[in-house]
């Protein structure tokens, strides 16, 4: 404990705000899939059945917004790391929605993919995970396990 506590003390000062955005958007995040409808609450991650656009480096597509692939990995990674240290169990839908507003708060495009898959057991498993340009941000470890149902994208 007190070698973590450690590391948090010697943390750059950018490095604290960002753990405390992602703990609180983890928290309202929490709250809203408490308290809001999901149909609702589905309407804020974007156009249903629509994936974000984003541009590659030496794309020939201009039109499309340029995503910065090592701010959404630094963005995701926060977000997963906070999750373990929060007091509640923070799953991946919650961690998708966090995600998502700290992207769209750098004005960063992300997709919202939902995907569904048998367990061994026989139960019926759901999993959501967050793409900016090519890197999945959160829910990304297995999501290939997982058969998409259901993709928001941001709202062109």
């Amino acid at each position: 404990m007190w070698t973590k506590l450690a590391i948090l003390i010697r943390m750059p000062i950018r490095q604290k705000l960002l753990m405390l955005e992602a703990m609180i958007l983890l928290l309202a995040a929490r709250l809203a899939v408490v308290l809001v409808p999901f149909k609702r609450l589905a309407g804020g991650f974007g156009k249903q059945q629509s994936n974000s656009e984003f541009k590659m480096q030496n794309s020939e597509f201009e039109n499309q917004k340029l995503v910065d692939d090592e701010a959404v990995r630094r963005l995701g990674s926060m977000v997963q790391r906070v999750a373990k240290y929060v007091p509640w169990k923070a799953k991946c839908l919650e961690q998708a929605i966090a995600v998502k507003w700290m992207l769209a708060w750098r004005g960063l495009p992300a997709t919202v993919f939902f995907g569904v898959k048998n367990s061994q057991e026989g139960d019926l498993k759901a999993h959501a995970w967050v793409r900016s340009g090519r890197v999945i941000a959160t829910g990304g470890r297995n999501h290939r396990q997982f058969k998409v149902i259901n993709v928001f994208g941001d709202k062109g």
